[in-house]
């Protein structure tokens, strides 16, 4: 539930929108009855799913919407989000600027700053079902050039090997 006071707020300014809230996991037990009082004000706009598998999670979805307000190291989701040719709205704290190239296949925005920002994007992708599909397809492809596992244990194994081989890392 990390960024859900964000969120929260989103819902309600995207109420007059053509768009169900769809959260999954667990709601922390400190954000119970904030999450309580969304769903019945807003009960055909808000529905909390539970822990769901991914492949659900992204049958179900058109934008993924990361809102964390803490730093990270990978956002995972951000990933999957691509793989399954989903555009983010994603904080830009910590991991969400490596994965989502914003204006191209997201868009990234300060949580803690400059939340409007994040809206306003959001609202942007809700409007405009062509311009979903086009970041999508851009985050797909930015998956598979990026983020596929063999990729990532080649690049690792490349920045490892550089490491370990420098001069100044060497034993004499």
């Amino acid at each position: 539930m990390k960024g859900f006071y964000v969120i929260s707020q989103w819902v309600a300014k995207t109420a007059q929108h053509d768009v169900e809230w769809r959260f999954y996991g667990d709601i922390t037990p400190c954000w119970r009855a904030e999450a309580d009082d969304l769903a019945s004000s807003l009960h055909d706009k808000v529905k909390f799913c539970g822990n769901v598998s991914p492949e659900i999670i992204f049958s179900e979805i058109d934008i993924l919407v990361h809102a964390s307000v803490e730093f990270e190291t990978f956002g995972m989701v951000l990933v999957e989000a691509a793989r399954a040719g989903i555009p983010s709205v994603a904080s830009a704290m910590g991991a969400g600027g490596e994965i989502v190239v914003d204006g191209s296949t997201g868009y990234l925005f300060d949580p803690l700053g400059d939340p409007s920002a994040g809206l306003e994007s959001l609202i942007r992708l809700i409007q405009d079902r062509g311009l979903r599909s086009e970041m999508g397809t851009k985050a797909r492809k930015r998956y598979e050039t990026t983020f596929t596992a063999d990729i990532m244990a080649r690049s690792y194994a490349s920045f490892w090997n550089g490491v370990i081989n420098k001069p100044e890392n060497k034993t004499l």
